[in-house]
């Protein structure tokens, strides 16, 4: 793996755990507060997003909790360790 490739892991996980400092989120809603806190400019995919997740969950970083959302919904909100 190259320097590249870690560096966008490292800053993306940093990001997420920048945000999850503010209060636990879901995946959605850490998209969005990112977007909206860059005015834009920073757009991080579902494709990037989850695969860090689980990597923070897995290293023990991050944990998650499924809250049930409606009658059938639910979301896995993440909370920083």
């Amino acid at each position: 793996m190259g320097v590249t490739e870690n560096l966008k892991r490292g800053v993306t996980e940093l990001v997420l755990l920048g945000l999850l400092t503010q209060q636990d989120m879901y995946g959605y809603e850490m998209a969005q507060a990112l977007r909206d806190r860059s005015s834009g400019k920073f757009v991080l995919l579902e494709t990037s997003m989850y695969p860090t997740l689980y990597r923070m969950l897995e290293k023990g970083l991050v944990s998650d909790r499924i809250e049930k959302v409606g009658k059938r919904r639910t979301r896995v909100y993440y909370h920083i360790e």
